[in-house]
């Protein structure tokens, strides 16, 4: 018995790597970088006349007309709504809080960024520097499970039972040179990027279908803490045909962090005496292992665990046009090759909670690419400022068949940007506010998107909204 629960549970830690790889480098993805790019919904590749352009397309830092040094603070709110409909064989008895509409602890995330980037006074044309900023970061924490009446009344599960702590901080140091003056320009940036990951959630398996419910399932509390570093580049063009018009194309390659960390798992197992009983009386070695489920014990392990974070490529494309001298409009289209996170190899070493070894794996993520439309305006009110707005549409690449409240990317999103930029002459200031609506998503069933015997996904009904306010402070020199 002892090894066909190694069956169950290895996958379980394999799930959650995968699930945090989802929660990485897809739906909780950042906005973008600076507090002006924001506020004109991301739609920058062909602006990109600022710091943080060492993020939209490094060709434009090119255009800058004097160095900058920047400090930027990105408060996100995030406000996640799930009803779970977790049910198996038509059972509501696995301990899922079913039929009610939960909320996430409420949490803002506080996230600083920086940078510094200067034109060579002895080179001209020249343009070089650092940024360190976050692309990715946000998290959840929910209430959303008890261990099924009756199952095990010797024992208490953990109250908070989902929580995710996910951040990617990128040192990016970039440089450009105008190729053409006034006309074309190229740039090009390291992505040295360090990620951190904290992730607790419920993982639950079968023990035999003969035996009745609840005493049939396992549950498993999983926390798995881990970090690791990846180098990636990024690298982009600028054009303007003439004073009006600029256009910007922008690569981003793939990168792979590397992480290392534990797996800590505390397996919970039913209380039910009879059944201890009856299998002890079989008197054969696995039938007495079998009973040991029964006896309300709690078992515990951590297995050090390894995985490839693989974040994706993308591709964009931008436009900035200038019909006067007061106002700016801008579009960008950006291509996201979410479907690199397919696989995720999974490396184990140490043991389950009932002393097996454990052994690796390798899981189907089964993510789709997107394509994000984003649309800008700014407007110089005065020489001293400037109003903006913005707005962009981006999918979720996450299918039902994966998802999983520890991942609040509901759905589609449509951010709608305000903004504003003040010019106290070496300083500058901006602030932009953000909000995001998420389409709805119901989940009608549960999935095992890989055929592993574990499912993938929570159903249930998801929706959220989210508020993000950004403020910039730049010296310029």
């Amino acid at each position: 018995m002892s090894k066909r629960l190694l069956k169950f549970l290895i996958p379980t830690v394999a799930i959650s790597l995968l699930i945090f790889s989802e929660a990485m480098g897809g739906g909780l993805a950042l906005s973008g970088v600076g507090s002006r790019a924001i506020s004109m919904g991301g739609a920058f590749r062909g602006l990109a006349d600022d710091w943080s352009a060492c993020y939209w397309n490094p060709a434009g830092l090119a255009w800058m007309d004097k160095s900058e040094f920047n400090g930027m603070l990105t408060i996100i709110s995030p406000r996640p709504e799930y009803t779970p409909n977790i049910t198996l064989g038509g059972y509501d008895i696995l301990g899922y809080k079913n039929g009610t509409k939960w909320y996430t602890e409420d949490k803002n995330f506080n996230i600083p960024s920086f940078s510094g980037f200067f034109k060579a006074a002895g080179l001209k044309g020249w343009t070089a520097g650092l940024g360190i900023y976050v692309p990715y970061g946000t998290g959840a924490i929910w209430d959303i499970f008890d261990l099924p009446t009756g199952y095990n009344p010797n024992v208490s599960y953990p109250k908070v039972d989902h929580k995710s702590e996910f951040e990617v901080i990128d040192f990016h140091p970039t440089i450009a040179r105008e190729l053409i003056e006034g006309q074309l320009s190229f740039g090009v940036g390291l992505s040295i990027q360090r990620g951190s990951i904290f992730l607790q959630q419920v993982i639950w398996n079968t023990i035999s279908p003969s035996i009745p419910v609840p005493y049939n399932l396992l549950f498993t509390d999983m926390q798995l803490d881990g970090d690791g570093w990846g180098v990636g580049a990024n690298a982009g063009l600028m054009y303007k045909p003439n004073d009006k018009l600029s256009i910007g194309i922008a690569y981003r390659s793939p990168t792979t962090i590397k992480l290392d960390g534990t797996a800590k798992l505390n397996l919970y197992t039913p209380y039910n005496p009879g059944l201890v009983d009856e299998f002890n009386s079989y008197n054969t070695h696995d039938d007495s292992t079998t009973a040991n489920l029964f006896r309300g014990l709690v078992f515990s392990s951590e297995p050090d665990a390894k995985a490839d974070l693989k974040l994706p490529a993308d591709y964009g494309i931008g436009i900035a046009y200038r019909p006067s001298e007061k106002l700016t409009l801008t579009g960008d289209i950006n291509y996201t090759d979410w479907s690199r996170l397919d696989y995720v190899p999974i490396a184990l070493e140490g043991t389950d909670p009932m002393g097996d070894p454990a052994t690796n794996d390798t899981l189907v993520t089964q993510w789709e690419s997107t394509v994000r439309f984003s649309l800008g305006l700014e407007y110089n009110y005065s020489s001293k400022l400037a109003l903006r707005c913005g707005y962009f549409n981006d999918p979720s690449p996450i299918p039902n068949k994966t998802f999983t409240p520890t991942i609040p990317d509901i759905g589609d999103k449509n951010s709608f940007n305000l903004g504003f930029g003040y010019d106290l002459g070496t300083i500058r200031i901006d602030y932009n506010l953000e909000y995001i609506i998420f389409g709805d998503r119901d989940i009608p069933n549960l999935q095992d998107s890989n055929g592993d015997g574990n499912y993938d996904n929570y159903p249930g009904k998801y929706s959220m909204d989210l508020f993000s306010n950004f403020i910039s402070i730049t010296h310029r020199f």
